[in-house]
């Protein structure tokens, strides 16, 4: 600690003090007990930047309000790295093929290995170490190249901070949009609403700063910070006022502030509880989990079985413990996270090119099982570029006293400028001969402002006139400018302004305040948003500093307000916004619009893009019901307007209780809570760093129509996964009987243990190319949800038909050949490895689809391609030395014949079972 307190010590000394420090924390992996430590390190040099002023804070990190020039920022960056928490970092190669590598599956193979050796039978240790070598290195390419591609994919979506940057250390410094990852120590970054704090920072200046820590705290009520404040040593980390956290982001207000510490010096790194938190398991992953766990559970009854039914039959229980232990082996789909993660990443990859990027890959299940899209109206179904078109007083005249005190608002005030905030402001630019601008810095200048919130739905800013020839000397007028939502306001007002005469003031009595909501609604079933100004004339002392406002003195601010006039604002339906939702509605996906804006508006544009507007709620109305009558209304309305950020997340909970898979697009600060609480939230590029930080899915374009090429490849991706899962789980299943009756019946070993590897892997090999695949048409045309009952019945009604054709081999080479003798037994051996490949790499055509293969439906190339090779080494494989050292021989020509005859049958049977199975349950896969 005396590195960061000598305030003479050089800026690399302190940064070596503190790596130094930090490298006593960092070793090895990340643990409680580590962080525990760390924490207190944190915490405390946190604690005295809190018990600092600012200017000191500044100069202890050799650092200025002007903020750091490019080389010191170049500089920095190379010594504390990228701002980026370790667990969050992509995952090196070395760490990817550890893990490929420690599979139980490939433990075992080596111990199957190493048992051979010890047996001196060298052929089959080389082969199961080739095995091993050759999964290892499928699934570590495979998750390699996922890992690339999904890196690739994040990096498209930067969160953004704004800086104070100089270019050299002689020049002034300026604010600059830099990446996140990019912040170090020192900067001097500028905080709005809607901003992700990007480091561990120490507050400069402060208006009105509200700033959230439920990631944190899972608090969700706000924390007002004040830069002015200097705490005492000992006040809790998350009670420090001057402080802000890395994770945390700012709901409303503004301010500057000195970045303290990034990445893993920062104190969410110590947070271990938090770091290692997981999203919640979604249901394919549960499903995909259940169904792993059952042939899991198969494996291990079907084991001993095996090795007493083979021991009792050919007397050599080594050999049937080997047998036992590669029947294991091979009903055990080791290949299920390699082709799960591939399908994955290759379906990340093509939403990719539809302008869809993914940021977390099992989101792409979500988004082609979702059934619900929540959205709002504003930038999805409208153009996104709001234009002011009217400005009218209290008779519905255009007025140029309503258009100023609207721009002194939108001008002055420091939070987020909105799309109504930038209409207003261009529209006044825009008219040179009005002179806004100059209307607004010469004769104004801003003394305070209120910040808008969710709740009271307007913004004030509180203005003193300049005076005659900005002599300080002269009277002065201090006012206060508020505009907001139409009911909102008139709550807040008691006068109305009748005309550009100050004095002409009138009551606002229950008359007048009905003419001026039938005026707004008139506006609204125009399609035109509505806001309303306000104002109110404030002393010159009393009212100089709103910062730690109480609510008391807030609605005492905010009322007895004049009414001046209102703003109307256009914002067009997207002409591509219809089809859009055409599309949608044919993929059975039913869009409900959830907005902040009035019910009128909202029924305006719906109507114009085809949304139905039979079933409408808004926020009011849903806070007077029960839980039972909101979820119920919920679901039948098409329209939910007037909605609070809670509200918005109430409503995607009680839809998801329903049972319903559902995906929220939304871009603002209010829409946090709703894009985390969704299945799948999506959110825009152009979005606030809140919105983008919470969302699984971000659109390069605001768009429905990517959104929709985005739910077709979600499809593609849930339903080529759901092809290898229902394989393995159906060929496994069969083989359980194959295995048994053999078992039971030989006086030899069906198959030897290399065999069933063998085969085991060329199979697996054979549906590496599935996620490559296509869908049936119709299959995409309507969502799927994970079914664990579905995969049980695939598995139970179509596993058992290959022990069919199992066993009449079993009877053929019995009966048919004579291989009734161990003499014989290789013969045997042989003909049920290659039927039994053949069978199970054909019938990857059979299942893939439910139409008729090869004459209703091909599969893709790749698929095609690899299951005819895979045939053709099953084939040929008895006359290779591989074939050779695994003890195989060569068959009789007529057997081909023979396996011909039952892969035809076994196929026309599959067929007719999946036509029954297709009638019964009224889907396939």
């Amino acid at each position: 600690m005396n590195g960061v307190n000598a305030g003479s010590a050089t800026m690399s000394g302190r940064v070596h003090a503190v790596q130094k420090s930090f490298s006593r924390c960092f070793c090895g992996s990340f643990v409680l007990q580590v962080s525990t430590g760390l924490e207190a390190f944190v915490q405390s040099t946190l604690s005295i930047n809190a018990a600092s002023d600012g200017p000191t804070t500044v100069a202890r990190l050799d650092s200025t309000y002007e903020g750091l020039d490019v080389q010191t920022a170049k500089v920095r960056l190379e010594e504390f790295g990228p701002n980026v928490l370790s667990h969050k970092s992509r995952a090196t190669w070395w760490w990817i093929l550890w893990n490929a590598f420690f599979h139980p599956f490939n433990m075992i193979l080596l111990v199957l290995a190493a048992i051979s050796g010890a047996t001196s039978d060298m052929s089959t240790l080389s082969i199961m170490v080739a095995m091993v070598v050759l999964s290892v290195g499928l699934r570590f390419w495979q998750e390699l190249t996922s890992t690339q591609a999904a890196s690739k994919l994040s990096e498209l979506v930067q969160c953004r901070s704004t800086v104070m940057r100089r270019r050299n250390s002689s020049e002034p410094g300026s604010e600059m949009e830099i990446n996140q990852k990019d912040v170090v120590p020192g900067y001097i970054v500028v905080l709005s609403s809607g901003d992700l704090i990007p480091g561990d920072v120490r507050l400069l200046t402060s208006k009105d700063m509200f700033v959230s820590q439920s990631s944190l705290t899972g608090e969700c009520m706000p924390v007002e910070k004040q830069a002015e404040l200097m705490e005492e040593k000992g006040t809790p980390l998350l009670e420090l006022r001057n402080i802000c956290l890395m994770g945390t982001n700012v709901l409303s207000g503004s301010g500057t502030a000195v970045v303290l510490s990034t990445g893993d010096k920062t104190y969410i790194s110590t947070i271990s509880s938090v770091l290692s938190q997981r999203a919640p398991v979604n249901a394919f992953q549960q499903g995909v989990r259940r169904v792993s766990y059952l042939l899991i559970c198969f494996m291990l009854a079907m084991v001993p079985i095996v090795i007493v039914l083979s021991g009792l039959t050919t007397k050599h229980w080594g050999s049937s413990l080997l047998f036992g232990i590669s029947v294991a082996v091979g009903l055990t789909p080791e290949m299920l996270p390699m082709i799960v993660n591939a399908n994955l990443a290759r379906g990340a990859k093509a939403m990719a090119s539809k302008k869809c990027i993914v940021k977390r890959l099992d989101a792409i299940q979500n988004l082609g099982a979702m059934d619900i899209l929540c959205t709002d109206k504003t930038g999805t179904l409208t153009n996104d570029h709001v234009v002011m078109i009217q400005y009218l007083d209290c008779h519905e005249a255009s007025s140029l006293r309503v258009l100023q005190f609207a721009y002194l608002n939108a001008f002055f005030q420091t939070g987020l400028k909105n799309l109504l905030d930038k209409a207003i402001i261009e529209f006044g630019d825009s008219a040179v001969d009005l002179g806004m601008s100059n209307y607004a810095t010469l004769k104004w200048e801003k003394i305070d402002e209120i910040p808008f919130d969710f709740e009271r739905r307007r913004l004030s800013v509180i203005l003193e006139e300049k005076g005659p020839g900005h002599d300080p000397s002269n009277d002065k007028k201090r006012i206060m400018v508020t505009k907001g939502a139409l009911e909102e306001m008139l709550n807040a007002c008691s006068w109305v302004q009748e005309s550009d005469d100050e004095s002409s003031l009138t009551l606002l009595t229950d008359d007048k305040r009905t003419q001026l909501l039938t005026v707004g609604e008139k506006l609204n079933i125009d399609g035109l948003r509505v806001l309303v100004v306000a104002t109110k004339i404030l002393p010159l002392k009393g009212f100089e500093d709103f910062s730690g406002i109480s609510n008391r003195k807030l609605e005492f601010a905010e009322s007895d307000m004049v009414f001046q006039g209102f703003l109307a604002f256009l914002d067009p339906p997207k002409d591509s916004a219809k089809d859009a939702l055409r599309v949608l509605a044919q993929k059975s996906v039913q869009v409900k619009v959830m907005t902040g804006d009035t019910l009128a508006v909202a029924v305006k544009v719906c109507r114009d893009v085809g949304i139905p507007t039979e079933h409408v709620v808004t926020g009011p109305e849903l806070l007077l019901m029960e839980k039972e009558e909101f979820n119920a209304t919920v679901l039948q309305a098409t329209i939910l307007a007037k909605l609070t950020p809670t509200q918005k997340l109430d409503v995607i909970q009680a839809l998801k209780v329903e049972a319903h898979t559902v995906g929220f697009l939304g871009d603002g600060i209010n829409d946090a809570p709703a894009l985390k609480g969704a299945d799948v939230g999506i959110s825009v590029d152009t979005a606030t760093s809140v919105a983008k930080d919470a969302a699984d899915i971000i659109l390069l374009q605001k768009d429905l129509n990517v959104l929709v090429d985005g739910v077709h490849r979600g499809r593609i991706t849930h339903g080529n996964s759901i092809k290898y899962i229902k394989m393995a789980a159906s060929s496994n299943f069969g083989n359980v009987f194959s295995i048994l009756v053999a078992s039971a019946w030989l006086p030899f070993d069906p198959m030897r243990p290399i065999h069933i590897l063998t085969q085991n892997l060329l199979y697996d090999i054979s549906q590496i190319s599935i996620p490559w695949d296509k869908m049936d048409a119709h299959f995409t045309d309507v969502p799927h949800q994970w079914s664990a009952k579905g995969i049980g019945m695939f598995m139970v009604c179509m596993g058992p038909i290959s022990s069919i054709f199992d066993i009449t081999t079993f009877l053929t080479m019995w009966y048919y050949y004579g291989c009734q003798t161990d003499a014989r037994a290789s013969e045997f051996q042989t003909a049920w490895f290659i039927e039994g490949l053949l069978t199970q790499t054909l019938v990857i055509h059979m299942l893939r689809t439910e139409r008729i293969p090869f004459i209703q439906d091909i599969a893709a190339p790749p698929v095609l391609i690899l299951t005819t090779i895979i045939v053709g080494i099953g084939i040929a494989i008895p006359w290779t030395p591989i074939g050779k050292a695994e003890h195989m021989t060569h068959l009789p020509a007529s057997y081909f014949g023979f396996v011909a005859l039952f892969v035809l049958s076994y196929c026309i049977l599959v067929q007719f079972v999946k036509f029954l199975y297709i009638r019964k349950f009224k889907s396939w896969l």
